[in-house]
């Protein structure tokens, strides 16, 4: 009987640790990850390298909005607030989950300052299946972009 239990604690234990999940939260080294990409998006920006930002973005992010479309209202959006000066992360989130189900999430919530009018932009960002972490969600704020 004590064989019979032993057996089936050591198979109910092993069964267990392979769908062990590790998570961390708001790491500096993962913020600093994400930051390269957006880093690198402004800087694109700022040399005017739009092409080379659309690399930067998930396949899932060009499902909702066509590639031609997003440079359009990029363009648009420098047009109203004028070109980024400088800018200042308000906050960030990190979560990471290690194991059998892994993802990797970042927010980064931008205070950009530009030529007309300010806004705050915000990036959701996924690491995807290469290890590369790619720009998922992007959303502007501001005024200047409800004014004619």
């Amino acid at each position: 009987m004590k064989k019979l239990l032993l057996v089936l604690v050591s198979v109910s234990f092993l069964y267990s640790c392979n769908k062990l999940n590790i998570q961390r939260k708001n790491t500096i080294t993962d913020k600093i990850e994400a930051e390269k990409v957006v880093n690198l998006y402004f800087e694109n920006l700022k040399f005017d390298k739009r092409d080379d930002n659309l690399k930067l973005f998930s396949n899932s992010f060009f499902d909702k909005i066509s590639k031609e479309d997003f440079k359009k209202d990029s363009g648009i959006v420098d047009i109203k607030l004028g070109k980024v000066k400088d800018r200042k992360l308000l906050k960030w989130e990190t979560n990471i989950v290690d194991g059998t189900n892994p993802k990797s999430e970042y927010l980064l919530i931008y205070d950009v300052q530009r030529e007309n009018y300010n806004s705050k932009e915000t990036f959701y960002l996924l690491k995807e299946a290469t290890d590369s972490i790619k720009i998922n969600s992007y959303q502007v704020e501001s005024e200047g972009l409800l004014k004619e």
